[in-house]
């Protein structure tokens, strides 16, 4: 995984435990370049009776649209999006 890669994971991990099992929309900024993220990621679970934490049992999550642009130019992010998305699902259920 490149470190771009990386970089929009945890966006998108950060966004998807944000969301309330809908749409989500992220901003982050990688070497000067500014990439727009948008998904759907939806998580199910329960609350554990005696500490009252919410475990996740299952995660979906879909990116489905990036845009990157740096400065006014529109930059072509070439990026292993299944990887991004079964990685963050895998990481949200554990």
């Amino acid at each position: 995984m490149t470190a771009i890669e990386q970089a929009i994971l945890d966006a998108v991990l950060d966004a998807a435990r944000e969301t309330d099992n809908g749409e989500f929309s992220t901003e982050i900024e990688i070497d000067d370049m500014i990439v727009l993220v948008e998904g759907h990621a939806e998580v199910c679970g329960y609350t554990e009776n005696e500490t009252g934490a919410y475990i996740i049992t299952d995660a979906y999550v879909s990116i489905a649209n990036v845009e990157a642009h740096r400065e006014d130019e529109e930059v072509n992010l070439v990026c292993d999006w299944g990887l991004i998305e079964k990685k963050a699902e895998n990481i949200l259920i554990s």
